[in-house]
């Protein structure tokens, strides 16, 4: 692979693996064993031509991808200085810190510069991966004052956490005349199993304590804005959302998501507006969205509530992958709706059967009283009934609610289909000049829309 065709600017990250390989296509072979002063200047100048420009390295465990002990290539990591030299550009770094000894964790930390923006650490292994996880903290701590978003993976001892805590928060953030470091905007929690999940809630609920007392001189994590963390049963998700206004009290997005790779385990009962009652500390959070396995019973009343506690978000998805028994109905997302303004993206899992509509009188006059900023509206029922009526008709009735609204997903059918029943309501009001149609306007529209304008039956995903 020559240099040229390997910087296209789409190869990210960048494997030390590859730097080796750029070593060879600048010599013509490549020259394991040949000492670092065979290398021409030439040679060296085009070889740092190319890693100058490198923004994001990859430091796999796997040793398919990269050999340190490469002349040149070790040279390169031979200090911090070195690689502070060869990769001024450097603001992203993925490590994966398991089953690597003491010597050959160094050029790892080596990686650690000043330019540093995100650090990514994995460390799956129980045994190297813990303590090795803990000195690349505390060595970013020392070298990265510019460091804004973390990332951990896998198994941490309570002493990790405790670092990451202790120093990422506190030192970091410290806003004295004496420090260069700054806050964290963001951190990533991916715990590789519920138990590690529940070791790290715990962690931030014992330093939460210290950290926002105050006789504490610094409060760190209300620097926080960004915040995602996997669960996987109710219990740790209790546990995550009593603790989080405490630690992060001016969180501004939250992401709570499902583990993918894993089935649920522990307390599998619905997640209840009880659970996500303390949410509604964090009043200027702008962006929510929980990803859950067990069922989210949430009601009409409970979304009201968290709409009216939440008023400042912009992107609000509450998904489960259950699809029986909602309580929750159109009548909920018209509640978040008027009592979040500034809503633009909604995402939830509702009852959209005719029986719990609400009238067209009803939209209309809810049409009238709230200007809503929603266009994005994601309110996908399985069990929605494939009658072209139905379809047509809850179609016109979100078009007429929302009068920004662009994109619309309701169910299994295509969304041209949907597209077609918010175009005609527009060009409907358009046409009578009017922001809010009145009730028997849109039933001619579902009776048209049904009539022939569109098939007779919206075909299904």
């Amino acid at each position: 692979m020559s240099l040229d065709r390997m910087w296209s600017g789409c190869v990210e990250p960048i494997h030390p693996g590859y730097i080796k390989k750029a070593v060879a296509s600048v010599t013509g072979k490549l020259i394991y064993d040949a000492a670092i002063s065979e290398y021409t200047e030439d040679d060296l100048d085009l070889l740092y031509g190319f890693t100058k420009r490198i923004q994001c390295i990859c430091l796999d465990y796997s040793s398919l991808f990269f050999d340190f002990n490469h002349p040149a290539l070790r040279q390169l990591v031979s200090s911090p200085s070195t690689v502070q030299r060869a990769f001024p550009k450097l603001e992203r770094l993925y490590s994966s810190v398991q089953n690597l000894d003491p010597e050959a964790l160094i050029p790892h930390t080596h990686f650690l510069v000043p330019s540093l923006l995100e650090l990514s650490l994995a460390s799956m292994a129980p045994a190297s991966g813990p303590e090795n996880a803990e000195q690349m903290l505390r060595v970013a701590a020392d070298r990265c004052p510019r460091l804004q978003h973390l990332e951990l993976r896998g198994k941490f001892s309570t002493s990790v956490l405790s670092h990451r805590i202790d120093r990422f928060s506190i030192v970091l953030q410290s806003d004295g005349a004496d420090s260069h470091m700054r806050a964290m905007d963001s951190v990533r929690l991916c715990p590789s199993s519920m138990d590690d999940a529940a070791e790290i809630l715990r962690s931030l609920a014992v330093d939460a304590t210290t950290l926002l007392s105050e006789t504490s001189p610094v409060l760190p994590s209300r620097h926080m804005e960004t915040l995602s963390i996997v669960v996987c049963n109710v219990q740790d998700l209790n546990a995550f959302i009593r603790t989080l206004a405490k630690v992060f009290p001016t969180i501004l997005t939250l992401n709570i998501n499902k583990d993918p790779r894993r089935e649920v385990s522990g307390d599998t009962s619905p997640v209840t507006f009880t659970t996500m009652k303390p949410l509604l500390e964090l009043f200027q959070l702008v962006n929510l969205s929980m990803q859950v396995k067990t069922q989210l019973a949430l009601a009409d009343e409970d979304l009201k509530q968290l709409a009216e506690g939440l008023p400042l978000l912009k992107t609000l998805k509450l998904v489960d992958e259950q699809s029986q028994d909602r309580e929750a109905t159109i009548a909920g997302v018209l509640a978040v709706a008027s009592h979040c303004p500034r809503l633009s993206s909604l995402t939830l899992r509702v009852n959209t059967t005719r029986s719990c509509r609400p009238d067209f009188e009803d939209i209309g006059e809810a049409r009238v009283q709230v200007d809503s900023g929603l266009e994005c509206l994601d309110v996908w029922d399985e069990s929605a009934s494939p009658d072209p009526n139905d379809v047509a008709e809850l179609a016109i009735m979100m078009a007429a609610a929302f009068g920004r609204l662009r994109l619309l997903e309701l169910g299994p059918y295509h969304r041209g289909y949907i597209r077609d029943a918010i175009k005609r309501v527009r060009e409907a009001e358009k046409e009578k000049g009017i922001s809010a149609l009145d009730a028997e306007s849109l039933r001619d529209l579902v009776r048209d829309l049904t009539a022939g304008g569109s098939s007779s039956e919206p075909p299904r995903l």
